[in-house]
């Protein structure tokens, strides 16, 4: 696009990362010298200048801001809390085009870029590529693309105007397949989507860049299907009345699809499941409008199926991908018949096919992902999690259930929380609260089920008929009981941590059985999402359960002989094994105690509970555990620890002073 003018770039780094910025500056050279972009850093203030306000005055106009992210970026006020904080309201609102860039490691999770597609490639940083040219220089290319996509929304020689700017790529060749009416879809409704924006945005881009074969995997209920369908009806043009992020109506402006593609969706745990390809493929041909197939040869099928995607290409949605798979000796999950890996693998290879799959699974494919590892772009691999905190209440309102006072508010987002978002479980406490028991009072709702002892005399929480939290814990129990005996025992015994831990404790929790059949245990709770590694310390994952399965797979534990060997392992695991991250604050130092001390507390071991209350801590004052605390400030844990010491004290008969 000769005629199309250069996009503004602003460099935000911090300047004792200077040599970093001037590297990244030679490497976009050639970007300027094709008239693509105009680059700007704080080191072209010319002087005399009000640095301060150029550097506002450039950073509202550019089209792209690139963020350096570094330990010293992070901790830079001006960086982070004026220069970034701007950069990513200006993307969410559509304007700018953010590109965050790590430099080194650091601890950028959970910050405002984080929801953000990161460069280089997988966030590796740059410093920790053998070759940090080879590292620029994929940065520079997913730069270059940005700039190509935002060029290619603009008419020709229209100057720079960055509030038109959208933060969604062009479509390229091959084309999306699309149609002007979609088809009734299973659960996705535009009225009552909430969230998701940052993932919608991220997946759209990743659908539209040329992926062909998308793998949405979580835990039951999560929204998987949801999420699919609503990326069909946005990219296929029948988005409803909210967009995602970047996404905006379909115009001139936004690139239209072909009009020929179908959508299809085949659940694969309706009527009696089958593994059988051939009987999966002729389904799939059926759906398709195509009953030809059905006398041909097993060993004709597959070449036929996939001819025939080729020839009439559509938009697959496959469901509950785990009805197909069975576990393999390494704990992992494998397609039961072979052939489902053949078919997704010769469909990538095929240059020629732009048929779009979206596959939905509870469990990851692990041989699917060995065979098609080597294609790169056309396949993504996304773990969805529950809503993010700010869509709770929105999720409440799409289903009519508005807190009016400060109070309902809390008690929805206690709940909400305590389910970390989990949207079905809140769409179906939703619809208890609106059901006649209730007649939509929050409060009443919260009594009856989180404050039992705020109950209305005469009426007891068992007169009340079962709620639908309490089904959903029963769903979730089934599930759990259908695991093979070592997950299941992994999981029940793993209950008892309330945070994450490293893999090698869930390892240790299983101790009676051989290691390899313990690392098996681990990769099949992994693989079905009932565990998720949330960040990684010292080289290993952290584990961690969500919430509805750790209460649903204690309350297994605690009707089993193991549970009192399940909690003094956990104890024993912290007091031993624990070790805190470098550079942690005071209070992890004494993690290992807070939550020994939790678990001989359930096991109201009092001998174990007062040494670790009194415990005198290696530190400058030499002070016990129960004392360190304050000295430290950490007056509110200090707290929690001795109203807990003096409840056990009680209950074992015993001075709650001993030991001082």
């Amino acid at each position: 696009m000769p005629n199309a003018a250069p996009l503004s770039v602003f460099i935000s780094y911090s300047h004792r990362d200077e040599d970093f910025k001037d590297d990244l500056v030679i490497h976009l050279a050639n970007l300027k010298r094709q008239g693509k972009i105009r680059a700007w850093q704080d080191r072209d203030i010319e002087a005399g200048a009000e640095w301060d306000a150029e550097i506002q005055q450039q950073l509202e106009s550019a089209e792209i801001i690139l963020l350096l992210i570094t330990p010293r970026f992070l901790a830079s006020d001006y960086c982070f809390d004026l220069e970034m904080q701007r950069a990513v309201q200006r993307h969410n609102e559509g304007t700018a085009r953010v590109i965050p860039i790590i430099v080194k490691p650091c601890d950028w999770q959970g910050t405002p870029f984080s929801k953000l597609q990161v460069v280089p490639k997988d966030a590796k940083p740059i410093t920790k590529w053998d070759d940090q040219d080879e590292a620029f220089l994929n940065v520079v290319q997913s730069i270059r693309k940005a700039v190509e996509t935002l060029q290619a929304k603009k008419p020709e020689g229209q100057p720079s105007n960055p509030a038109a700017i959208a933060p969604t790529p062009s479509l390229p060749t091959p084309p999306l397949p699309a149609t002007p009416a979609l088809p009734h879809f299973s659960t996705y409704k535009a009225e009552t989507w909430t969230g998701r924006a940052e993932t919608v945005a991220h997946l759209t881009d990743v659908l539209i860049d040329g992926c062909r074969l998308l793998l949405i995997h979580g835990m039951t209920g999560i929204g998987k299907t949801t999420l699919a369908e609503k990326l069909a009806a946005d990219l296929l043009g029948n988005g409803g009345t909210e967009r995602s992020v970047g996404l905006p109506a379909r115009s001139a402006e936004r690139p239209s699809l072909p009009p020929d593609i179908k959508f299809h969706r085949i659940s694969f745990d309706i009527g009696t499941p089958s593994t059988d390809f051939t009987r999966g493929a002729l389904t799939i041909l059926q759906a398709i409008g195509d009953d030809t197939a059905q006398q041909l040869p097993d060993d004709q099928i597959l070449p036929y199926l996939l001819k025939t995607l080729e020839q009439h290409p559509c938009w697959l949605q496959f469901d509950s991908l785990e009805y197909l798979l069975h576990q393999a000796s390494d704990g992992a999950y494998h397609f039961a018949d072979a052939a489902w890996v053949e078919f997704f693998g010769q469909l990538l290879n095929s240059s020629r096919n732009h048929t779009r799959l979206v596959l939905t699974s509870q469990a990851l494919p692990a041989d699917l992902v060995d065979r098609i590892y080597r294609y790169d772009q056309l396949w993504h691999e996304y773990p969805l999690r529950g809503l993010e905190a700010a869509h709770w209440l929105d999720l409440f309102r799409n289903y009519d259930i508005t807190p009016s006072t400060d109070t309902e508010r809390d008690h929805l987002c206690h709940i909400a929380s305590y389910f970390q978002g989990h949207p079905l479980i809140l769409k179906m406490i939703a619809g208890d609260i609106r059901s006649r028991l209730f007649g939509g009072s929050i409060s009443k709702y919260w009594t009856e089920y989180y404050s039992p002892q705020q109950t209305n005399p005469g009426q007891t929480a068992a007169t009340l008929r079962q709620s639908q939290e309490q089904r959903a814990r029963q769903w979730v129990s089934q599930t759990i009981q259908q695991l093979p005996d070592l997950p299941r025992q992994m999981l029940q015994r793993c209950a008892v941590f309330r945070r994450p831990v490293a893999e090698s404790f869930y390892l240790q929790m299983l101790d009676d059985a051989p290691e390899p059949d313990r690392a098996a245990a681990l990769t099949t709770l992994l693989s079905r999402n009932l565990v998720a590694d949330t960040d990684i310390q010292a080289g290993q994952l952290l584990i961690q359960q969500h919430n509805l399965i750790r209460d649903s797979a204690y309350a297994q534990l605690k009707a089993t002989p193991t549970w009192e060997a399940a909690e003094r392992t956990a104890a024993q695991l912290w007091l031993t094994a624990y070790t805190a991250p470098p550079n942690a604050e005071p209070i992890e130092t004494v993690r290992g105690y807070l939550e020994a001390f939790d678990h001989y507390c359930e096991l109201e071991d009092w001998e174990a509970i007062a040494r670790i209350f009194w415990k005198r801590l290696e530190t400058p004052t030499q002070e016990a555990l129960c004392h360190q605390l304050d000295t430290w400030g950490y007056f509110q844990e200090q707290v929690l620890l001795a109203s807990k010491h003096l409840e056990q004290a009680r209950k074992a008969g015993q001075r709650w002073d001993e030991g001082t």
